[in-house]
């Protein structure tokens, strides 16, 4: 059996559960070519999102206090284990989300894919020292 004769072959055996085994009249047409990328299983996925939270800790020392900022948001007893010389911590109340605006978002998409991960945290810590940060990496 030849190419063509084999390629004849799964085309008209390649009918599924939905596609009605009697297509006449209907025309073979190139599917058009749209703005968009399908998602496959082969697709890469975006690992930043447009927002994140963080939250915000006063810890208290005995020589003084310091204000903390976690990303992503951390428990008291998280943060207690993380200071351990802190006396006590309060929070502070968390910011509302900051959302990353889309020219940035693309340009950490272009990154490596070990430095994407938490970008969308940072930018909620510090969005200009973020911003310049990608806007550098991305010219590398």
């Amino acid at each position: 059996m030849g190419i063509d004769a084999l390629l004849a072959r799964l085309e008209s055996d390649a009918v599924t559960p939905v596609t009605p085994r009697n297509s006449a009249g209907v025309t073979r047409k190139a599917a058009p070519a749209l703005a968009c990328t399908p998602v496959t299983p082969v697709t890469p996925q975006n690992d930043v999102t447009a927002t994140a939270r963080v939250s915000r800790w006063l810890l208290h020392f005995p020589d003084g206090e310091l204000e903390v900022t976690f990303a992503p948001p951390a428990r008291h007893a998280d943060v207690l284990r993380r200071y351990p010389l802190a006396v006590a911590a309060e929070p502070l109340g968390d910011p509302a989300p900051v959302a990353m605006p889309a020219g940035l978002l693309m340009l950490v998409n272009r990154l490596d894919r070990d430095d994407r991960p938490l970008v969308a945290e940072m930018y909620a810590i510090d969005p200009e020292g973020t911003r310049r940060l990608v806007e550098d990496m991305a010219k590398r």
